[in-house]
């Protein structure tokens, strides 16, 4: 790989060009680390940092060179296995699904990286054990079993291109991509659902797709707020229905039509909990080695090229 010159810099090695074909070939076959048709450019310039064609992937290579030490092509495809994750953190079965990792399609692929790669066993027991959420061992290994099958569940007999989760990963790319409503989407997926053979598994509206891929979503809490912006319902304020400063009402006034509907909040706040989505940024083979980047990359003793270069 980095052998690309010739003696004296007059041409480049015939067998670094095979390489770097071979290399484009195998890149081009693993669609889950793609956008669209373009894959991260790996020569020591763009360092896996953005996409291009793979027509100008194959010139940057061929001018500049791969980065440094990118055995491991983790950023188009390739595993990074972790012996101590393999042998203590992850369950038996979970462990068989890393170790045939090569023999899984992208989509499977898809699936582990957004789940992380602890994720609940594949068989599912005859105990259930709630955890601090409330969820019990059995849900959460029924919710995953939801998303494998819809990887290996083709869209319709005889498809080849898309299984279940492909398609409806494109359809809810396309959505918030474009911005599209949510009746816009339920309309494109029944519009589609028409074209396709009888036997199709696509889901049918936005609220299917939730359910097919609920698992693989990062969570929100919805935490209720003081219309003035004054003061959160929540912790030890949670069972307030007044502000505790200016008074205002927490919940909009139900309609007497309908008593017994939920009632609303005047304003909301949507949290993002930070500790599974960084668990999510390490927890895929794409985004895990830029994440680390600052504790494994190689340093110049006396020269700083970066804030982490430094000691402190």
């Amino acid at each position: 790989m980095y052998e690309k010159n010739l003696p004296r810099n007059v041409g480049i090695r015939q067998e670094f060009q095979d390489g770097v074909i071979e290399f484009i070939n195998w890149a081009k076959t693993q669609h889950a680390f793609m956008d669209r048709e373009k894959i991260r450019c790996p020569c020591s310039k763009c360092k896996n940092g953005k996409y291009k064609s793979t027509e100008k992937v194959t010139y940057h290579l061929l001018r500049k060179g791969f980065v440094e030490n990118y055995y491991n092509w983790t950023s188009h495809g390739e595993p990074k296995y972790e012996p101590s994750m393999l042998e203590n953190n992850l369950p038996d079965e979970t462990t068989l699904h890393w170790n045939n990792y090569e023999q899984l399609n992208w989509d499977q692929r898809m699936v582990i990286a957004a789940t992380g790669p602890i994720f609940p066993p594949v068989h599912v027991s005859h105990q259930s054990n709630k955890d601090e959420t409330g969820i019990s061992s059995n849900d959460r290994g029924e919710s995953f079993l939801d998303v494998i099958s819809g990887a290996d569940q083709p869209l319709y007999s005889g498809s080849k291109n898309h299984s279940q989760l492909s398609a409806v990963a494109r359809l809810v790319n396309i959505k918030f991509e474009y911005n599209l409503p949510q009746s816009c989407y339920d309309e494109i997926s029944q519009l589609i659902g028409e074209f396709l053979p009888q036997d199709h598994t696509l889901p049918k509206n936005y609220c299917s797709t939730k359910k097919l891929i609920r698992e693989m979503r990062l969570p929100i809490e919805k935490i209720d707020a003081c219309k003035a912006g004054c003061m959160l319902f929540w912790k030890d304020d949670k069972h307030l229905e007044f502000c505790k400063f200016y008074g205002h009402a927490r919940y909009k006034p139900v309609n007497g039509q309908k008593p017994h509907r939920k009632r609303s909040a005047y304003a909301t706040l949507r949290y993002l909990p930070i500790t599974p989505r960084l668990q999510r940024l390490y927890a895929s083979n794409t985004t895990a080695e830029h994440m680390s980047w600052h504790a494994t990359h190689e340093t110049e003793n006396g020269v700083m090229c970066h804030p982490s270069d430094a000691e402190a």
